[in-house]
């Protein structure tokens, strides 16, 4: 189901976000205990997981646009039975009509 997979993407980007957070705190603590290799180590994994929050991002738009295209497609199917419903009751009538 698109929803549930939106849904389990939601919650990964709030898990990386936490994750990023959690880093860029820890990269400035070891930067403030001049541990520079830690903080860098720390910025680079960050980095990481800004990729990977990106990734799964463009993958949520994709799939919400999926999910409006569908919705469209179903709304497009349902005026197009409605409208042959009514053409169908139009020549009803007009056969009706020419048999009097």
């Amino acid at each position: 189901n698109i929803n549930e997979q939106i849904e389990s993407i939601d919650a990964r980007e709030k898990l990386l976000e936490k994750k990023m957070t959690t880093l860029t705190h820890e990269a400035l603590q070891l930067n403030k205990a001049k541990n520079k290799r830690g903080a860098i180590l720390a910025l680079k994994k960050k980095k990481m997981f800004e990729g990977e929050f990106n990734k799964i991002s463009g993958m949520k738009l994709m799939l919400e646009q999926q999910k409006v295209q569908i919705e469209a497609s179903i709304n497009d199917a349902d005026i197009f039975t409605a409208l042959k419903k009514g053409n169908e009751a139009i020549n009803t009538v007009n056969k009706d009509c020419l048999l009097y």
